[in-house]
């Protein structure tokens, strides 16, 4: 698929998310709640969640919930409230995907995840600037998966260290 082509779909996947909506809570939400120390309500759709995650230790199965995204482990939640610094996120994603990685590497270790919420529920986005690999999540379940270019890691790196 061509870059601004996946580019428009993930604008166009935020503008659906932007536009609130209410839906269920998922049941393959693992450390998807109020474990992650975040509160996501009705209309909460100008927020980001980041995660640092230990991509080194593979997907865990059997962990205690809260401690974990989508099976990978947790190491750090930064919660981006400011609406320029999430639009400001969103744009270095939409700059990412439409750059991806050259080289076909399909390690899949993800050390960074973006969750945007969406009413009661969250788009999971996890991505491994290693391999250059992403996969989003929503509603529970893959939802998508690509090449994403290395020019988000920085932003996103930057976020998380100066959260606490």
């Amino acid at each position: 698929m061509n870059r601004p082509v996946l580019a428009a779909m993930f604008l166009g996947l935020l503008a659906l998310v932007s536009g609130g909506g209410c839906s269920s809570p998922s049941d393959d939400t693992t450390g998807a709640s109020g474990s992650t120390g975040v509160a996501v309500g009705p209309g909460d759709t100008e927020s980001l969640i980041l995660f640092r995650l230990d991509g080194d230790s593979g997907r865990l199965d059997d962990a205690p919930e809260g401690e974990t995204i989508r099976g990978w482990r947790i190491l750090q939640t930064c919660s981006i409230t400011d609406q320029h610094a999430s639009e400001g996120i969103k744009d270095a994603m939409v700059t990412a995907l439409e750059s991806p990685p050259k080289l076909e590497v399909d390690c899949f270790m993800p050390r960074h995840a973006i969750r945007i919420p969406d009413g009661y529920d969250f788009i999971d986005w996890l991505i491994c600037f290693q391999c250059g690999n992403y996969r989003s999540y929503e509603v529970g379940s893959l939802e998508d998966s690509g090449k994403i270019g290395d020019s988000l890691k920085p932003v996103l790196d930057r976020y998380l260290s100066q959260c606490n």
